[in-house]
């Protein structure tokens, strides 16, 4: 179970705030914790993870400047090779997965991938 945190306190802390579809993002945060979930009148909205500077809210209703599905379909499947892969060790992982979010939140998306 995650802590239960409000859109306005994302929104006033982060500058970037990305939005994802729900479960497009699995593989890429497998080894790290959600920083929170939003709430609304029908239950859970959105959870949240910080990655590099930004925020990723993913889930029913998520918030933030909508990422291109293509681009973070791409780095997902990479994720995926990466935690499936029987020859890497767990710290390998972890670090390649780390590289990964960072090119993807930090770099391509800014660069590229938010739909405005």
């Amino acid at each position: 179970m995650s802590d239960k945190i409000t859109k306005k306190e994302i929104t006033n802390r982060f500058e970037y705030i990305y939005s994802v579809r729900d479960g497009s993002i699995h593989y890429l945060t497998w080894d790290i914790k959600r920083y929170g979930h939003t709430e609304g009148i029908y239950g859970w909205n959105a959870d949240i993870y910080i990655i590099g500077s930004a925020a990723v809210a993913t889930g029913y209703r998520p918030f933030g400047q909508r990422v291109d599905y293509d681009i973070v379909k791409t780095y997902e499947e990479q994720a995926m090779q990466i935690v499936q892969a029987n020859d890497l060790d767990y710290e390998t992982k972890i670090e390649r997965l780390s590289d990964l979010r960072y090119t993807l939140f930090n770099v391509t998306i800014p660069a590229y991938g938010v739909n405005r």
